[in-house]
């Protein structure tokens, strides 16, 4: 039997608009989140978040998950491993 389900999970994101640095990012970081509910305290929950980096910006401080989440880099480039001067690493 065939069922007439709506296809509601592809979405256009909006690329303008909702854009956040996140607490403790320099400016030129910027996260957009498209789903989940995430509690930091209890180390509960998921998201899923898309980053942008602009040019010659990055974090000195290490990203640390304690939950799930799923991040999708748009823009830019990851370097994973870099000093606090931003040498060294491996670039994605």
């Amino acid at each position: 039997m065939a069922i007439n389900k709506l296809h509601d999970e592809f979405r256009t994101v909006d690329m303008s608009s909702g854009w956040e640095t996140p607490a403790g990012y320099p400016a030129g970081i910027q996260q957009k989140i498209l789903s989940g509910a995430l509690d930091e305290v209890n180390k509960r929950g998921s998201r899923t978040r898309l980053l942008r980096f602009e040019p010659g910006v990055y974090t000195t401080e290490p990203f640390v998950h304690e939950y799930w989440e799923e991040v999708f880099l748009f823009t830019g480039d990851l370097i994973v491993g870099n000093d606090k001067q931003g040498n060294g690493g491996e670039s994605f």
